[in-house]
């Protein structure tokens, strides 16, 4: 089994699977970080969701790969901030394009697409 630094590595190097084995293997996790914060299901896989895409989009800044799952949990709980605001919701996230990666995590581009595997229902 790769360690988290290793499938950031891969990753950054354009392999796809790196990150869907990085999906799998921090999405309950991150569901139940969600779940404890929104207190509904629906709301809590939207967020994982997109704590999924922002990490992706933003793994070139990750500077303690080893850290992955614990920067990963931050994410999620900064899209909700102190006072457990809903405005990740309305924070540009939703335009984001899901799909096939073309390239490794840039952030030059406007246009992403993003090798997020669906997340399994918990």
């Amino acid at each position: 089994m790769q360690t988290d630094a290793q499938l950031v590595k891969a990753t950054l190097a354009g392999d796809s699977n790196a990150f869907n084995e990085l999906i799998e293997r921090y999405q309950s996790a991150v569901y139940g970080l969600g779940l404890s914060i929104v207190g509904n299901v629906h709301d809590a896989q939207d967020i994982a969701q997109e704590t999924f895409v922002s990490a992706y989009l933003s793994l070139e800044k990750l500077q303690n790969p080893e850290r992955f799952g614990a920067w990963l949990c931050g994410i999620c709980r900064n899209f909700w901030g102190a006072t457990g605001d809903a405005k990740w919701y309305n924070n540009g996230m939703r335009n984001v394009q899901i799909g096939k990666a073309t390239s490794k995590p840039s952030n030059e581009s406007v246009h992403h697409e993003v090798p997020v595997t669906r997340l399994t229902s918990l």
